[in-house]
């Protein structure tokens, strides 16, 4: 029984690893999908991204009740001290504005980490309210997705900020 159980998830997880696309580009209904900055000012990821071209940009996708996210943080800022030419923004899947802030005084702001803090306004949303969301399949938190100068996505997977495949493409 343990034979299958371990073939069964090693299945599994090789069977999910080669359905993730790799996506190079945004559809328009996740770049026109909404987020807030900290005065609730109302934006899109085109208008951040546009914002933006000509930089490599870090979208790290995180909340204030995520574990891994908050472990991930003083790699975020060594990350952000190596390359300090990487833009990043961070896009909150938080529940509530008011956990979301809580978690930029209470962690964000406590390690100093750099870079645009938005906010969906539909947290994670798996119900179809947040085109951003559903269209990058997002499964896991911290959520690492490298967008190169050109606004092409270099990097649509990853879960670490230190991953290889990320500096790979921010040491091109």
């Amino acid at each position: 029984m343990k034979a299958f159980i371990y073939f069964f998830f090693t299945f599994f997880i090789l069977f999910n690893s080669c359905i993730r696309q790799e996506k190079t580009s945004f559809d328009t209904a996740s770049l026109n999908q909404k987020v807030y900055d900290r005065n609730m000012k109302e934006t899109s990821i085109q208008a951040i991204l546009d914002a933006h071209k000509g930089e490599k940009v870090m979208l790290d996708l995180w909340a204030s009740w995520c574990v891994d996210c908050i472990k991930s943080l003083p790699d975020v800022v060594q990350f952000q001290e190596k390359y300090p030419e990487v833009k990043f923004i961070f896009l909150s899947v938080d529940d509530t504005e008011e956990k979301w802030k809580n978690g930029l005084t209470k962690y964000m702001d406590k390690f100093d980490v750099k870079g645009d803090q938005y906010f969906f306004n539909t947290g994670w949303s798996k119900d179809g309210n947040n085109a951003f969301v559903n269209y990058i399949g997002l499964d896991w938190i911290p959520r690492f997705i490298l967008v190169d100068e050109t606004g092409k996505i270099a990097v649509f997977y990853a879960k670490k900020i230190n991953a290889a495949s990320i500096k790979k493409q921010v040491e091109n």
